[in-house]
This record gives C-alpha cells, structure tokens and sequence, in this order.
C-alpha cells in the first residue's frame, strides 16, 4: 500500500503496529522516542522480520547495504546516529 500522500502519524501507527504484533509488545509501549534495542528489546531476528514486514507495507526494499548498516547499528554515510525517526525520516518513508 504506496501511498505518497501518508501523514507522519499515519507512517508512524503502521510502524507502531508492525513492531507491535512482530515483537508482542503492547502498541502504548511504542512511541516515537522508542529505542528498539533499549525499550522494545529487538534481537536481529525480530529486525529481519520487521524490515520485511515494514517493505511489503510500504512497497519498498531497502537496499542490502542499508540493511546492513541498520543490522550493525550504523547510521547511513554522513549521518549522525539518532535514537527515533526524525521528521525527515518520516518525510523519506512517506514518498515511498
């Protein structure tokens, strides 16, 4: 379901769900500030399935160098690492 007209909300509630029903957590334990590792205690398991999850979601594939540099924990090349999805981040998914 591609849909470029997504609001940050919208974006992030598919996200929230996604992770929720993959990681059997509560959806009000997930919010914008959430740290996978840290507070949702992902393995790279559970990643895996999330990205895959979150590709067929929103029609996209990442790409296996960002996939693995998500893996490792590494930030893209130039970025600073950030704990949640900034504005920008939510903006990039919703063109997709």
């Amino acid at each position: 379901m591609s849909d470029s007209s997504l609001s940050h909300s919208e974006i992030f509630e598919a996200v929230a769900d996604i992770l929720a029903d993959r990681l059997a957590v509560s959806k009000d334990e997930i919010s914008m500030d959430s740290s996978l590792i840290q507070d949702l205690a992902i393995d790279s398991l559970d990643f895996l399935d999330a990205i895959f999850c979150l590709e067929r979601r929103f029609e996209i594939k990442v790409p296996d160098s960002a996939f693995n540099r998500l893996l490792r924990g590494e930030p893209p090349a130039g970025a600073e690492p950030a704990e949640s999805l900034s504005g920008e981040d939510l903006d990039t998914l919703a063109v997709y």
